[in-house]
């Protein structure tokens, strides 16, 4: 069984290590059962990088496929989704019951939501050596 999540994209730049690929999200993605996952239904465009040691192989224009494992669409998720609502949860609730006034309590648990996501954006290299993107090119027809 695969599994692994599968886009159809556009090349758009090529550099001597990275290809930069364009996935347009398409009607096929309502029918998706991973769309939760990746989160393509969101907007129109996607941008993605995919370090590769054959990136000059590939050309500007070029339909590709771009793919990631499954578990590391779920760890994602969990980054950036779950785990800051549960931070922010946590706080706000720990902070009520604590007798912190309303105010003071959702200002500090969106103040540390701010901290949480910057703290991603400083590791975010070290993120994105986990969640590992593939290319690979279509068969034209």
């Amino acid at each position: 069984m695969d599994t692994s999540i599968k886009h159809a994209g556009k090349v758009i730049q090529v550099t001597s290590g990275e290809v930069v690929v364009m996935i347009e999200a398409e009607g096929a993605c309502a029918a998706c059962r991973a769309k939760v996952l990746c989160g393509m239904s969101e907007s129109q465009d996607k941008l993605i990088s995919v370090a590769t040691p054959a990136a000059m192989s590939y050309q500007v224009g070029e339909t590709v496929e771009v793919s990631v494992q499954q578990q590391m669409g779920i760890k994602a998720v969990m980054i950036a989704y779950v785990f800051p609502f549960l931070l922010v949860m946590a706080v706000l609730l720990g902070l009520l019951e604590s007798g912190t006034g309303e105010l003071t309590a959702g200002l500090s648990s969106l103040g540390l939501l701010a901290v949480y996501y910057g703290v991603l954006m400083l590791f975010r290299h070290r993120i994105a050596k986990d969640i590992v993107f593939e290319i690979h090119k279509l068969q034209e027809n």
